[in-house]
C-alpha cells in the first residue's frame, strides 16, 4: 500500500500506467500475484526504460520530414535521450542506419504520435529494456531470460 499511496494520483479511469514489480504464485487463489515496487505514467516509463526508437522508412523516405519530426524532441544535453535507428529499404537495397548522437530524442507521447502520423503506427517502434532486479523469479512465473525483458511500444 506504500507504493499505491505514493502514486495514487496516477490511478485514474482509462489512464495507462506501467507497474514495476514482482510476480509470484498466490497459494490462496492458485493464480499469480503482482507486488508493485513502483508505478509510472507512460511518459515517465518511456523516459526511464526506452532503449531506442526504430523507424521503418521505404524508398520514398523524406530526410527533411524526418528532421522536422525529430527536431522538437531532440534530447540535446538533457538526460533520457535515446538513439534513433532507421530501417531503410527500397527496390535495390536495405540498410539500418543509426542516427548520430546529436539526434538522440526524448521519447514522449507527442513524438510517437507525430512519427506514427507520418510513417504509420506499424513503422514506429519504441524498444524498451527493463532494468535488472535483485531477485529472479522462477522460470514458471518469470520470463525465459531471467529478469530482463524487451518490449515494443506499438500503436495504441
Amino acid at each position: 500500500t506504500e507504493v499505491y499511496d505514493k502514486r495514487r494520483a496516477l490511478m485514474q479511469d482509462d489512464h495507462l500506467v506501467v507497474v514495476r514489480g514482482k510476480v509470484s504464485h498466490d497459494e490462496f487463489s492458485g493464480g499469480n500475484r503482482v507486488t508493485a515496487e513502483d508505478i509510472y505514467d507512460l511518459d515517465t516509463a518511456r523516459r526511464l526504460f526506452a532503449k531506442r526508437v526504430e523507424l521503418t522508412v521505404n524508398g520514398s523516405g523524406d530526410s527533411a520530414r524526418l528532421k522536422q519530426a525529430l527536431t522538437p524532441h531532440l534530447a540535446r544535453d538533457l538526460p533520457g535521450g535515446v538513439p534513433v535507428l532507421i530501417h531503410y529499404a527500397n527496390d535495390k537495397a536495405r540498410v539500418d542506419v543509426q542516427l548520430p548522437e546529436a539526434w538522440r530524442v526524448r521519447v514522449t507521447e507527442l513524438l510517437v504520435e507525430d512519427l506514427q502520423a507520418w510513417l504509420s503506427a506499424d513503422n514506429v517502434k519504441v524498444i524498451y529494456d527493463a532494468p535488472p532486479t535483485t531477485a529472479v523469479a522462477p522460470p514458471r512465473y518469470g520470463n525465459r531470460n531471467g529478469n530482463r525483458a524487451a518490449l515494443a511500444d506499438e500503436a495504441y
